[in-house]
């Protein structure tokens, strides 16, 4: 693991020590998704993240970022397509300038780590996009909040953790991944270099 974050704990360092994902489930919050129509075939860290913590989640604990961490799909018909495949990707907040991050082939109900957490960021939008051979899937949401305040037995908010970019708002950090290649996947390439929070090399 190699994020280059300060040394506190934030989400990232939280997520240190819920690695590897397949012997930590216990950890996350693991939500299954059918695929009912077109639009289900992709899972935003904004919207989507939104929707799924205030079903399933404690949505009023904030002091920390939930970071999606890995999925596991189900394909349709797995004895004949043995195989599908998803496609990671970050962009602006217009979606005028992509790139992907991660592209997985995946096979039926295996779980996969992404190679960087996907997370929600004011400045930019995160999603997964599956092909159409997966008929449902489930998302590993590591709800930082929550693992902090079981980790330590309690309702309250411990001292000794801190997000590493609060609140949700203009003047947050411009969340920065490396692509599949390993290129810096900046969609603000004339933001001065210090304002950029990068998640580079997780894996």
């Amino acid at each position: 693991m190699d994020f280059l974050v300060e040394t506190r704990m934030d989400e990232f360092a939280c997520l240190k020590e819920c690695l590897p994902l397949a012997d930590n489930l216990d950890k996350y919050l693991c939500i299954k998704t059918k695929i009912n129509d077109f639009e289900d075939f992709e899972f935003s860290a904004d919207s989507n993240l939104r929707k799924t913590l205030q079903k399933f989640g404690h949505i009023g604990w904030k002091e920390m970022r939930p970071l999606i961490v890995g999925i596991k799909c189900y394909l349709t018909d797995p004895d004949v397509n043995t195989e599908a495949y998803i496609d990671i990707l970050h962009s602006d907040r217009l979606k005028t300038k992509t790139f992907i991050l991660e592209s997985l082939t995946v096979k039926n109900e295996v779980w996969y780590t992404f190679k960087a957490p996907l997370l929600e960021a004011y400045h930019t939008k995160s999603w997964i996009s599956l092909s159409q051979n997966i008929s449902a899937f489930t998302v590993a949401i590591l709800n930082t909040p929550e693992y902090v305040r079981q980790k330590h037995f309690t309702n309250y908010f411990p001292a000794g953790y801190t997000s590493y970019d609060l609140p949700y708002d203009v003047h947050n950090l411009i969340l920065v991944y490396e692509d599949k290649k390993g290129r810096e996947a900046n969609p603000f390439p004339e933001a001065a270099p210090a304002s950029l929070f990068q998640v580079m090399r997780s894996l």
